[in-house]
């Protein structure tokens, strides 16, 4: 962030853009940097184990039937596969 509010510093100071510009550029980067630590505080908050063990058991209840599923789809996938060994 710094290195952004030096590079709007210089130009300013090369003309380049105005001063309502620059104070509008560095209100940006002061926002993207309060929103980053936002992100950052989320981030790095413990997750409650209670929650992450109701998120694994609604994963394997729908991952185990999904596969089961599957199995009568990829049958189907095989049955019109040339070349498949008659039994």
């Amino acid at each position: 962030m710094n290195v952004q509010s030096e590079a709007v510093k210089a130009m300013v100071s090369n003309q380049q853009i105005t001063a309502l510009h620059q104070k509008e550029m560095q209100k940006s980067i002061k926002d993207f940097l309060d929103q980053q630590s936002k992100a950052e505080r989320i981030k790095n908050f413990p997750y409650p184990r209670q929650y992450s063990i109701i998120n694994t058991i609604f994963v394997w209840c729908f991952a185990v039937p999904l596969a089961f599923c599957m199995v009568r789809e990829f049958d189907r996938l095989n049955d019109g596969l040339s070349g498949r060994r008659s039994q």
